[in-house]
């Protein structure tokens, strides 16, 4: 029985699987998202400097394509794209793309929560050099 556990946990370590999430960046302020359907509904955008980009807290501030976003395959973040950004308390409006450097696209199904403790995906993206 032992061997039989050794066999099948060495299968399991061969297998790769994808990720459900691909982050490419194609140009210097564009990225382009690949998700695999389903995936969590809420999603925010950590930047290089440490603020957080909220993607979701009111549609009117996100791209229209966002509206069903768990059902969103492909998302696209360009220079244009905007976010809400709480500076002192108040809300701004801003683009998710500001400067260079390392962004981490964070989307979960409870994005006040610990990862831990809630169902998501994320990936890194570079703009410019780091």
């Amino acid at each position: 029985m032992k061997t039989l556990i050794t066999i099948f946990t060495l299968f399991l370590a061969n297998i790769s699987y994808a990720s459900p999430i691909d982050c490419k960046v194609t140009d210097e302020s564009t990225v382009i998202v690949t998700m695999e359907i389903p995936h969590p509904n809420h999603a925010l955008v950590y930047r290089p400097n440490g603020e957080t980009v909220w993607l979701q807290t009111s549609s009117e501030y996100i791209h229209k394509q966002v509206l069903n976003f768990s059902e969103l395959k492909i998302l696209v973040i360009s220079s244009e794209s905007k976010g809400t950004v709480w500076v002192n308390g108040k809300v701004t409006v801003q683009p998710i793309i500001k400067g260079k450097g390392k962004y981490h696209l964070y989307i979960a199904e409870n994005l006040e929560t610990e990862p831990e403790n809630t169902y998501f995906i994320e990936c890194y993206f570079v703009i410019g050099d780091e």
